[in-house]
């Protein structure tokens, strides 16, 4: 469960972001409600190429690289 505290940061993040910051305040705060928020290790596998996906990330700090097979 996130607190008020940090959906409020996550919504702030999403404005600096150009594909959300069109979106109106109350929009980007149901978003960042909703999100699940989750850390990966250096060299962790986000996603394979090839899986279906259903999910968006957003990529708040660090980096990554993407590998094509």
């Amino acid at each position: 469960v996130r607190t008020e505290t940090q959906v409020d940061a996550a919504a702030e993040q999403l404005a600096g972001l150009d594909l959300f910051a069109p979106l109106s305040a109350d929009v980007r705060r149901s978003m960042a409600a909703r999100a699940i928020h989750h850390l990966f290790a250096a060299g962790e596998s986000i996603v394979r190429q090839g899986e279906t996906g259903s999910s968006l990330f957003v990529v708040l700090s660090g980096s990554v690289d993407v590998v094509l097979e």
